[in-house]
């Protein structure tokens, strides 16, 4: 199978591979921009570091976050620094233009690349809401369960409104 041909691996990054725990203090609607901000010193999670370099042995993978587009630069850059697997990086656009929740965003994106011909082997996200989304969409998903779920994260995101840019 060559490269090209390959399936694909989709990946959240907060909570999957990125530990999110120090920063949870910021998940407030005054404070969500500097929650991002903070992303750049996020320890990695082991165990998600090690299933995205297992999952890229086989798949191509699509880093799929619900991280606003500004962030993509300090996302990249991480993802760099903890030597993670390449992939395309898949962001929220800003919410300003876009206010859905990043599950709704999240099944948008892998629906489009479904139905450009891609086939998603598998997605892991550590939201069980977002999970339940994508399987009711027919994805194939894991549910991260190797960060301490946080309702303060979860429960938060849907009703924050847009900050300034970090």
């Amino acid at each position: 199978m060559t490269r090209e041909a390959r399936t694909v691996a989709a990946l959240d990054i907060d909570g999957v591979v990125a530990d999110v725990r120090h920063r949870l203090h910021l998940v407030t609607p005054d404070t969500w921009a500097e929650f991002f901000a903070a992303a750049t010193t996020d320890p990695l999670l082991e165990q998600g570091a090690a299933l995205a370099h297992r999952l890229a042995a086989r798949h191509r993978l699509v880093w799929v976050t619900g991280r606003p587009e500004r962030t993509r630069g300090a996302t990249q850059a991480w993802l760099d620094q903890h030597g993670l697997p390449p992939g395309r990086l898949l962001m929220h656009p800003e919410r300003s233009m876009d206010p859905r929740s990043s599950r709704e965003v999240k099944a948008e994106q892998l629906g489009a690349l479904r139905d450009a011909g891609e086939h998603i082997a598998v997605v892991v996200d550590d939201d069980a809401r977002t999970v339940a989304t994508l399987r009711a969409d027919g994805f194939h998903c894991l549910l991260a369960q190797w960060s301490p779920y946080s309702p303060t994260y979860q429960d938060a995101e849907p009703v924050t409104r847009p900050g300034p840019a970090p």
